[in-house]
């Protein structure tokens, strides 16, 4: 009854059963993790008049968004394939309901 999906799609659909994905706070505390180390190092080289350590700091927040990016890039058209295969099925079983009702119509008269 389901369409037939590739490993990484398996994946993914996995990924969003398990409840990872799901939930302000999965989004938050990721979000989070990029921004206070990097935020904390820019904060103290410049307390310290440490430039090496600010620069460190933006050095991780850019490698991080970076990351970010290559994964959004990776994962966008997997997610778009996921969402086509559904409607697809979706228009199938909806086609096949549709026919069904218009036959027992037919046969009902």
């Amino acid at each position: 009854m389901q369409p037939d999906f590739t490993d990484e799609e398996q994946y993914l659909i996995s990924y969003w059963k398990s409840g990872h994905a799901e939930g302000t706070w999965s989004q938050v505390s990721g979000e989070a993790t990029y921004l206070v180390a990097p935020l904390i190092m820019v904060g103290l080289g410049y307390y310290f008049d440490s430039y090496l350590l600010a620069m460190s700091g933006l050095f991780v927040y850019a490698l991080f968004k970076i990351r970010e990016v290559i994964l959004q890039a990776k994962y966008k058209p997997i997610v778009a394939s996921i969402i086509r295969k559904y409607e697809a099925k979706l228009a199938e079983l909806d086609s096949q309901a549709h026919s069904s009702q218009t036959t027992s119509a037919s046969n009902a008269s």
